[in-house]
């Protein structure tokens, strides 16, 4: 269970991460993703006047040992699509719970699940188990979840979606 403060509700999800980016980057800061991740990224941290830096793939599937390498003392975003748009490729859940760790509250990490209502069928289907990413929230673990309704739900048209954070960075 969450509260209210931890709930954010947006004109999509891309409007989340455009508040994301607006509220903490700017020249100077960066943000880290994977190269071939969700193109708004790119676009929502240059309008916010950072860089966005991109980690090489391994194969098809985001290198979390490569993004951890790039984060730097400017690094105040990590960008992790799951499932990644557009690859398809999952993150699993112990992988996902060490990066966590290993970040332990530096940066805010964005797990973006716009399409994560495929996420469960695609780790059945793997023999993976899906990140707990509420689990990370509920334990102020710096994280923000992107939900959308607009994929799995076809409400494409209505762009309505929610991030769920920290309550001081949620206001």
């Amino acid at each position: 269970e969450l509260s209210a403060e931890q709930v954010q509700v947006t004109a999509g999800s891309t409007q989340m991460l455009s508040l994301l980016c607006q509220t903490l980057l700017g020249p100077g800061l960066n943000a880290v993703t994977s190269e071939r991740s969700f193109v708004v990224y790119g676009m929502a941290v240059r309008a916010a006047g950072a860089q966005l830096i991109e980690a090489p793939m391994r194969g098809d599937g985001i290198n979390l040992a490569a993004v951890l390498d790039l984060i730097n003392e400017h690094t105040r975003l990590v960008f992790l699509a799951n499932p990644n748009n557009p690859t398809g490729t999952l993150l699993d859940a112990t992988t996902i719970d060490k990066f966590v760790a290993d970040l332990a509250g530096q940066v805010t990490v964005v797990l973006d699940e716009s399409y994560g209502e495929f996420a469960s069928y695609l780790a059945e289907r793997r023999k993976a188990q899906c990140a707990p990413s509420l689990s990370y929230v509920r334990r102020s673990d710096n994280v923000v979840v992107l939900k959308t309704f607009s994929k799995v739900h076809g409400l494409a048209g209505l762009r309505i979606g929610y991030g769920l954070g920290p309550p001081d960075l949620m206001k």
